[in-house]
């Protein structure tokens, strides 16, 4: 109870830069018919966008700007659609060998925040956005990457040693009507895998 206390109150300031984060997540239109980052289901684009290289230190908190992971959703469609937004993403994070870490976390309530994106139009976009940063984990020898969602839970993978990892995002929908918004988007999604570096900060060798 005292370890999920502490990881609340150093996550504090993610879970307030998050409601804004939820707040600028704006509808945009998107030139191109295709990116080529994107991987496309059911006439939707899903890419993700996140820091190539992540630094911090293993044994205390920094005072550091925190960093986004954003999941950019495209309709390629024909028609304008929704997107659930509640509990539809979440992230992946694999080794260079292959070796799948364990994303965990929870949520002891749920914070107001648009459930359903607004309605994309045809060439349009969409952003989820994590607000994220590198942490000690709680062994005092390893790194952290955590962060929070846009309705109040929080998110990690912990036991992260220096080196390099594959970040996917992953973004899953049955309902395709959610009260009066229809029509939602179904399907299952996974990104292309971002590769990712985890270094000790410069600093901490000081």
């Amino acid at each position: 109870m005292a370890n999920k206390i502490a990881i609340l109150a150093a996550l504090f300031p993610l879970l307030m830069s998050c409601e804004q984060a939820a707040e600028d997540s704006t509808v945009t239109h998107n030139p191109d018919s295709k990116d080529p980052g994107e991987v496309l289901v059911h006439d939707a684009g899903f890419r993700l966008i996140a820091p190539r290289v992540w630094s911090g230190h293993s044994t205390e908190i920094q005072n550091s700007t925190d960093e986004t992971i954003t999941l950019v959703i495209a309709n390629h469609g024909s028609h304008p659609v929704y997107f659930n937004r509640f509990d539809t993403f979440r992230l992946a994070l694999k080794t260079e060998s292959g070796e799948e870490i364990l994303f965990d976390g929870g949520r002891d309530g749920t914070r107001a925040a648009p459930t359903v994106s607004p309605l994309i139009e045809p060439g349009a976009t969409h952003e989820i956005v994590f607000p994220a940063n590198l942490v000690p984990s709680p062994n005092g020898s390893e790194f952290r990457l955590s962060g929070t969602e846009p309705f109040g839970g929080i998110w990690y993978f912990d036991g992260l040693t220096e080196g390099e990892y594959f970040l996917q995002g992953i973004y899953e929908n049955d309902r395709s009507k959610i009260g009066d918004w229809e029509p939602v988007w179904t399907g299952k999604a996974r990104t292309r895998p971002i590769q990712i570096e985890i270094r000790q900060s410069p600093e901490a060798d000081q």
